[in-house]
């Protein structure tokens, strides 16, 4: 009795099990979520600004109790020495002597409190830097707000490099609708940010940035509704036109000597003048003219004194007369 045998082909078994892993990771990773990846981004850099709020108030208590340490003995000191000299309880050269006194007090007290500075805790930081590798990862304009929210709050400046290359991808891709729903804040940020890089424009952070976010920055300002922004500081307040910097730059001036840069200006400042040249027409299309001022006189009345036409001699309508092809 004769057997029959079949060649089977089989896999080597590192291969074999590699491949069984495969599997198994693709079913038991779901299809991820985007919306739920932003959610949970949006999430841990809404942690990393309070983390950042929460250090600058304990920051400002820090200094405050710095300040009183430091400046309260020395203001005390000089103010009781001052009186006591006007009331010759002392003499001027002892006052001049606790003056000095307080001053160095001032110092040492100085030197010593320095330190007292808040200090975040490492987990913080690599929790900003997953929170970085997740964002810059993906490739949708929706990302844009968190990307930019992430470079405001996030306190590791080591990953400024990733969110700004991230930023150059995905904000040449925004539509104007988009840009607006960036909302005021952020639009203002950018704005201040191409205000600063205008005043220096050789600065190394500038030169480390490329040219990709300063295009698409430039891009979603020229489609955004605020033409003007205007900054407010302790010291001056500082206003000015995206439309300006745009000219500025188009004409080959500061940042403008990069031809990428350059091309980008043109562009925002023909699309900053469109749109005006759009507003202003509406709006003289849409402003009321001035009302026709009409007399009770002139209003239309009934005619008066005209003969009524007989019935007999109104207008009828006859039938067409035959003409000579008919009767062919």
């Amino acid at each position: 009795m004769q057997q029959k045998f079949e060649t089977v082909e089989t896999l080597p078994t590192d291969v074999r099990a590699a491949a069984t892993d495969e599997i198994l990771t693709e079913e038991l990773l779901p299809p991820q979520d985007l919306d739920t990846e932003l959610a949970e981004l949006a999430t841990s850099i809404e942690a990393s600004a309070t983390r950042k709020k929460n250090d600058a108030n304990a920051l400002n208590k820090t200094n405050m109790k710095q300040a009183a340490i430091v400046l309260a003995p020395l203001v005390l000191a000089l103010v009781g020495s001052l009186v006591a000299m006007m009331r010759d309880l002392v003499s001027p050269a002892a006052a001049m002597w606790i003056a000095i006194a307080s001053l160095f007090w001032a110092i040492i007290t100085g030197v010593f409190t320095l330190p007292w500075k808040p200090k975040n805790p490492s987990t913080d930081v690599e929790e900003e830097r997953l929170t970085t590798q997740r964002l810059v990862a993906i490739d949708d304009v929706r990302a844009v707000p968190l990307l930019l929210d992430a470079l405001r709050w996030h306190t590791d400046r080591t990953l400024r490099p990733e969110l700004w290359k991230a930023l150059g991808r995905l904000l040449p891709r925004l539509t104007a609708a988009q840009a607006h729903a960036l909302g005021p804040g952020r639009l203002r940020r950018m704005a201040f940010w191409i205000h600063s890089w205008n005043q220096t424009p050789r600065h190394s952070s500038v030169t480390a940035l490329g040219t990709p976010p300063i295009v698409g920055i430039l891009h979603v300002l020229a489609h955004s509704d605020q033409g003007s922004y205007r900054f407010y500081h302790p010291a001056s307040e500082t206003a000015f036109s995206v439309l300006t910097i745009a000219k500025t730059w188009a004409a080959g001036h500061s940042l403008g000597k990069n031809p990428e840069v350059r091309q980008a200006a043109i562009a925002c400042c023909e699309v900053i003048k469109t749109r005006k040249e759009q507003a202003r027409s509406s709006a003289q299309l849409l402003r009321a003219s001035a009302p026709a001022s009409s007399a009770p006189d002139s209003l239309l009345r009934p005619a008066q004194g005209v003969q009524e036409t007989a019935p007999e001699e109104l207008l009828r309508a006859t039938s067409p007369t035959p003409h000579d092809d008919d009767h062919a």
